[in-house]
């Protein structure tokens, strides 16, 4: 078969690695993912499993840009460009596995095949994929299996550690040290593996506290918004009220948020508002510590219930925007679920050509309807995810749904399927699935 030579070269792409000759052949088949499009559609950039980033072309433009890993066929080279079509792409999983077999380095110690999902899942998470990274997910996952599948290898191991620590068993300290260990296995127990990432890749320590502020976080409704709304109350109702001391006001900014306007979900003060519940907290946090002892005590048993929550919340607000409050619209209340994901740098916009929104709203008709919106370049895809025998009569309103989003600057595509999954934070990475390539940067 003919060899297509030189293609870097013939284009100008801006690119993080780039090479002076890549050799392809007519007919040849290879994984890539389309990372930039023209306005037709027709030209694209592909970014290929090993980072390097190449011109192509359709014959006839896509009617949509697929998200995610996809495997291309090379029909001819024409123009400084590869002349391409998508291929059957039946078979995703195994180019996800050979796409993970082909950056796993010689030096990668005891990585087998079972361990191929787990590899997957620190990519998405963005943990760098280190000797070091694996053992440590690896000790952690199967230390957790083996306590949940038998009993008595959880009391082995309490009754070790102790021992370890020169501690007799019997003693108050050896009970004591028990009584706190096994608090923390069982709510240890309680989380998945992809609890486990996300707390990780979030730099929260696994202990009793944050597992269980975790897990109010991102399984429960409202709670940040419910604990800073009672939080406001016993502090009015404590005898160290003050009109005007500065935590008062912080407490009262934040039960206000409820009943502000919540356009905001769909502009720009998105942020704000999560950075504004986030600012307040460590506010809170900073001024009772700057109280003397006396009043520090007195204000410490009143937020003591729900400090670790705030302080859990904090960390997860580093690397998303989330919201999870009841809104007001059109004068009904409405429980309201909102991450955003996208490549910002701290303290930047949210990146509105590469980012990630999943919106969960519980209506009173329809139940529970979320929105997963993924936009990547000019293109946005909204695939809304919803009761299955609402799906028709959603479906017949697509057109309205499309003219509706004509005014903004994006190509849209919309989809309506059966909801099967709960959005939360530690799903929100499977649920977009499209890290694969992406992760190219943290393989070590």
């Amino acid at each position: 078969m003919a060899g297509i030579v030189s293609i870097i070269s013939a284009y100008n792409v801006n690119t993080k690695k780039i090479s002076d000759k890549l050799i392809f052949e007519v007919g040849q088949i290879f994984p890539a993912k389309i990372i930039k499009s023209n306005d037709s559609n027709k030209e694209v950039i592909l970014q290929l499993a090993n980072g390097w980033q190449i011109p192509a072309k359709f014959e006839k433009p896509l009617n949509f840009i697929p998200e995610g890993l996809m495997k291309f066929q090379v029909e001819n080279f024409k123009d400084g460009k590869l002349q391409v079509k998508i291929t059957d792409n039946k078979k995703k999983e195994n180019i996800k596995e050979n796409y993970i077999k082909e950056f796993i380095s010689d030096d990668k110690e005891n990585i087998n095949k079972e361990d191929y999902e787990i590899l997957n899942k620190m990519i998405k998470h963005n943990m760098p994929i280190t000797n070091e990274n694996i053992s440590k997910i690896k000790s952690i996952i199967d230390f957790k299996n083996k306590i949940e599948n038998d009993n008595k290898k959880e009391e082995l191991f309490i009754e070790k550690y102790i021992k370890s620590k020169n501690i007799d068993l019997s003693s108050e300290n050896g009970k004591y040290i028990k009584k706190i260990i096994k608090g923390f296995l069982k709510e240890f127990k309680n989380l998945n593996t992809d609890d486990i990432f996300t707390m990780i890749e979030n730099n929260i320590d696994l202990n009793e506290d944050n597992i269980k502020s975790f897990l109010k976080l991102s399984k429960e409704d409202n709670t940040i918004y419910k604990e800073l709304k009672n939080l406001n109350l016993k502090y009015e109702e404590s005898y160290i009220y003050n009109k005007n001391d500065f935590l008062n006001n912080e407490l009262k900014n934040l039960s206000e948020i409820k009943y502000k306007e919540l356009d905001f979900l769909v502009k720009e003060q998105i942020k704000n508002k999560t950075e504004e519940m986030k600012n307040a907290i460590q506010n809170i946090i900073k001024d009772i510590e700057s109280y003397n002892n006396d009043k520090f005590n007195k204000i410490s048993d009143i937020v003591k219930e729900y400090i670790n929550d705030f302080k859990v919340f904090n960390s997860i607000s580093s690397q998303y925007y989330y919201l999870n409050v009841p809104i007001n619209l059109n004068k009904y209340e409405y429980n309201c679920k909102l991450l955003i994901k996208d490549d910002r740098k701290s303290g930047k916009k949210i990146d509105s050509q590469n980012v990630n929104i999943a919106v969960s709203v519980k209506t009173s008709y329809i139940g529970i309807v979320d929105a997963y919106i993924k936009v990547r370049e000019n293109n946005m895809h909204i695939d809304i995810k919803c009761g299955e025998k609402w799906i028709h009569i959603l479906d017949s309103r697509k057109d309205k749904l499309l003219e509706n989003l004509s005014n903004i600057s994006y190509n849209v595509s919309l989809n309506f399927d059966k909801r099967n999954t709960e959005v939360n934070i530690s799903n929100f990475s499977d649920i977009f699935n499209d890290n694969y390539l992406e992760g190219i940067n943290i393989i070590v």
